[in-house]
C-alpha cells in the first residue's frame, strides 16, 4: 500500500508541474504578437482629425440654430405658437362666453322675429275683421206668459206629481211674485210650516225649477235662504214629457193586436192582462171593450195629434 500511494504522488507531480510551463509559454507568446502586430501612431495626425470633426459639428449646430430660428419667425408671422397649459384654460373660459353671448343673441333674434309676425298678424286681424257668429238664446217667458203655463193642466198635474198640491201652490206662489222671497215669509203667506216648505222646496230644486241663495243674518248668526222660481225650466220639462209621450203612443201603434179598452179612464189592456181582471177595468170597475187593431189605430193617431197641437201651444208661449 506504501508504495502504491508513492507511485501516486510521483505521477500526479509530474501532471502538475508539465501544464505550469505550457501555460508561462503561450502567455508569453501572445504578448509578444500583440505588441508585434500595433502599428506606431502619429501624434500629429490624431489632433488634426479632432479638430476637423469639431468644426464639423460646431458648424451643424449653428446650421441648426439658424434653420430654428428661421422657423420660430414663421411661426410669430402666422401667429401659430404653441400655448402653454395656462393659457389653454384661459382659452377654453373664453370659448364658453363667446358660445353663451352667441346663444343668447340668437335667442334675442328669434323673439324678436315672433314678435314681428304677431304683430303683423294682429294688423292684418284688424284691417279684415270676420263678422261675429250670432249666438241664438231662448227666449225668456214673461210673467204673464209664465202665469199661463202654471195654470195650464199639464203643468199642474207634472208639479203634483213631484211635490203634491201643496207644492203646486208653493211654485204658482213664487211665479206670481217673480222676485226672490225669504222661505219665512212665504211659508206665512202660503199658510204652512216652515220646515214642511222647505221639504217642498227642496223636491223642486231636484228637477231645478227651483234655485236660492243664502245670507247670514248679522244679529242671530244663522242663514237665511231666499227662493225664486224657474217657469223656462218647467217649459222644457213639459215639452220633454209631450216627445216622450208621442214616441211612446207610434210605438203602440206599430205593435197593435187585439187589445180590450176602458172608455171611463182612457185605458187599454192586453188579453193577458184583461184575463186577470176578468176583462173589468182595476181602476173604475167597468166593463172592458174588445176593440180591432184598426180601431185602436185610429184612437192612438188622434191621441198623437192631440200631445203635438199641445206641444206647439207650449213653445209658442
Amino acid at each position: 500500500m506504501g508504495l502504491f500511494n508513492g507511485l501516486k504522488k510521483l505521477a500526479g507531480a509530474e501532471k502538475s508541474k508539465k501544464p505550469v510551463k505550457k501555460k508561462s509559454s503561450k502567455r508569453k507568446t501572445i504578448k509578444k504578437e500583440v505588441v508585434k502586430k500595433k502599428p506606431k501612431e502619429k501624434v500629429g495626425k490624431k489632433k488634426t482629425t479632432k479638430k476637423a470633426s469639431l468644426k464639423k459639428a460646431t458648424k451643424k449646430t449653428a446650421k441648426k440654430k439658424e434653420t430654428l430660428k428661421k422657423k420660430t419667425a414663421k411661426t410669430k408671422k402666422q401667429k401659430k405658437r404653441i400655448t402653454p397649459k395656462k393659457t389653454k384654460k384661459k382659452t377654453i373660459k373664453k370659448r364658453v362666453v363667446k358660445k353663451k353671448t352667441v346663444k343668447k343673441k340668437l335667442v334675442k333674434k328669434k323673439v324678436k322675429n315672433v314678435k314681428k309676425k304677431l304683430a303683423a298678424k294682429k294688423k292684418t286681424k284688424k284691417k279684415t275683421k270676420k263678422p261675429k257668429k250670432v249666438i241664438l238664446t231662448p227666449k225668456r217667458l214673461s210673467h204673464s206668459h209664465a202665469v199661463k203655463l202654471v195654470e195650464r193642466e199639464d203643468a199642474k198635474s207634472f208639479i203634483i206629481k213631484i211635490a203634491g198640491e201643496e207644492g203646486l201652490q208653493v211654485f204658482s206662489y213664487l211665479i206670481k211674485i217673480g222676485k226672490q222671497i225669504d222661505e219665512f215669509t212665504l211659508a206665512d203667506k202660503v199658510g204652512l210650516q216652515i220646515n214642511f216648505v222647505r221639504s217642498l222646496l227642496y223636491k223642486l230644486y231636484e228637477y231645478k225649477l227651483v234655485s236660492f241663495s243664502r245670507e247670514r243674518d248679522k244679529k242671530k248668526g244663522w242663514f237665511i235662504y231666499s227662493w225664486v222660481a224657474h217657469p223656462d225650466r218647467l217649459k222644457e220639462l213639459l215639452i220633454r214629457k209631450k216627445d216622450e209621450q208621442v214616441i211612446k203612443l207610434r210605438k203602440k201603434a206599430l205593435d197593435v193586436h187585439q187589445v180590450f179598452y176602458c172608455e171611463h179612464c182612457d185605458k187599454s189592456f192586453s188579453y193577458t192582462k184583461a184575463m186577470k181582471y176578468m176583462f173589468f177595468c182595476p181602476t173604475c170597475g167597468r166593463g172592458l171593450v174588445a176593440l180591432e187593431s184598426s180601431e185602436l189605430r185610429d184612437k192612438l193617431n188622434e191621441k198623437i195629434k192631440k200631445i203635438l197641437l199641445e206641444k206647439k201651444e207650449i213653445e209658442d208661449l
